[in-house]
């Protein structure tokens, strides 16, 4: 071959040793290097743990609160605390009035609130631990107390806390079913009977048994009808005769 060819084809041949180290670069199905399927890797996600769970420190459970400040006949402050929970930004406190069942819900940055309450009055509290960029959030033990009042010498019981059946739960028509179960508390400890309503409604429930138990089995009680709605609530009496009504819980047999 002539000098003046090899010369010609030079060129050429770099042309094509570039184009074949360009394609060998890429694998067999046009992936890069280090790149599985041809895709970027994920970069590392962030991940945002879960808030745990508060621990109730003051107002004690089950007590009579005598150390929140007096402002006035009526009211009082108290200074709700708990324990600080792991990956939590913030928490709502969520009040209950036991008398009159309307809840108050407050927001803090910090393990303990100030809130003003009605004196003599019986309240049920738990705390909800928030944290920032995610849904998730979880709730601590509920607590029940007395808030001291004014020449109170003995408290009404606590509501009774409905435990079996919860409420608008389906149950089995099984025999180990058929019973309804409760708690009751007093700070006097002085409860002498329970008064058990159930009906097809929460206006039109009937006096079912009277029983010094905290659970009574529905046979020869009730003749349950599979598929209906029933409501039951319980009434909690003291030696001193003073009550109080629980919450009303609904149940269905299949």
């Amino acid at each position: 071959m002539s000098r003046l060819k090899i010369l010609l084809l030079l060129p050429m041949l770099s042309l094509f040793l570039i184009h074949c180290s360009s394609d060998s670069s890429n694998s067999g199905n046009g992936q890069l290097d280090g790149e599985p399927n041809g895709q970027a890797p994920d970069k590392d996600k962030e991940t945002n743990p879960n808030p745990s769970s508060a621990t109730l420190v003051f107002p004690e459970n089950n007590s009579e609160c005598i150390e929140g400040e007096i402002i006035s006949e009526t009211q009082s402050i108290i200074t709700f605390h708990w324990s600080e929970s792991e990956n939590t930004d913030s928490y709502d406190i969520r009040i209950t009035n036991l008398n009159t069942l309307s809840t108050t819900t407050r927001n803090s940055m910090e393990n303990q609130i100030d809130i003003s309450l009605e004196r003599g009055t019986p309240y049920e509290w738990y705390v909800i631990s928030k944290a920032q960029n995610t849904n998730s959030t979880a709730n601590s033990d509920s607590w029940q107390f007395y808030n001291s009042g004014q020449g109170i010498e003995n408290y009404a019981p606590f509501p009774a806390k409905l435990l079996f059946p919860l409420d608008k739960e389906v149950l089995d028509n099984g025999n180990t079913y058929r019973r309804l179960q409760w708690h009751g508390n007093d700070i006097d400890n002085d409860i002498t009977y329970y008064k058990v309503f159930v009906g097809p409604s929460h206006d039109e429930m009937d006096l079912l048994s009277t029983t010094a138990n905290q659970d009574i089995t529905l046979y020869n009680l009730l003749d349950i009808e599979l598929g209906k709605t029933y409501y039951w609530q319980i009434k909690t009496h003291d030696s001193f005769g003073n009550s109080s009504l629980s919450k009303i819980f609904s149940f269905i047999f299949r």
